[in-house]
């Protein structure tokens, strides 16, 4: 696919990756690498994960993801056909029907902002989103010997094209004895991918 005449300028330039296995491990490097000619060449690289995908699958996947700003996508077993299908590591997504989740991930594209599912395409959801950033509620227990003023357990991590910042704290006290401080902590629905995980089902109907 690199190798064809790509359209230059502002353009919206996307390869689908769809495997239910990963290469073999001899030919990594040169996977890694063709993610990042694609990178140069302003390609998104979209993996999407079929029946029988496993952990190696979905890290490299992932990965070429990461590397180029693309999504990592998946198929689920919502829809009752085909073999299979993993359960991927990921807090939260969100499964609708696999074809119109490729024409958001393309719109999403084109505009240039992330487009949502409207609520009757959603299946099930998996965990808690919001603008493809996961949310989840922590709990954490501190003890501490004198009355004083501790950073809060906020933290807010969102994903640029291939990596995480932390933002924000603010101040919270704390007393002698041991204090339990609930809060949310925001993380990528999928780990290194700017543009959050959906789910698809398998391809004709009801893994973001």
């Amino acid at each position: 696919a690199l190798q064809m005449d790509w359209r230059a300028g502002n353009t919206a330039r996307v390869i689908f990756v769809v495997t239910d296995e990963p290469p073999q491990s001899r030919t990594y490097a040169r996977t890694v690498q063709a993610a990042q000619t694609a990178r140069s060449m302003g390609i998104r690289m979209m993996g999407l994960a079929a029946s029988g995908a496993d952990t190696t699958a979905e890290y490299l996947l992932r990965l070429f993801a990461a590397i180029t700003g693309g999504r990592h996508l998946f198929l689920t077993d919502d829809s009752g056909i085909g073999n299979p299908h993993g359960e991927p590591a990921i807090q939260c997504y969100q499964v609708t029907r696999l074809d119109s989740l490729l024409l958001r991930v393309l719109k999403s594209e084109l505009l240039g902002e992330r487009v949502e599912p409207a609520e009757e395409e959603v299946t099930r959801e998996v965990g808690r989103q919001q603008g493809g950033v996961c949310i989840v509620d922590l709990t954490s227990t501190t003890t501490t010997t004198t009355t004083t003023t501790v950073p809060p357990l906020e933290t807010s991590l969102r994903t640029t094209s291939a990596a995480e910042t932390t933002a924000g704290t603010t101040d919270a006290m704390a007393t002698t004895v041991a204090v339990t401080s609930a809060t949310q902590v925001l993380v990528p629905c999928d780990p290194c991918a700017p543009s959050a995980p959906s789910a698809p089902s398998a391809p004709s109907a009801p893994s973001a």
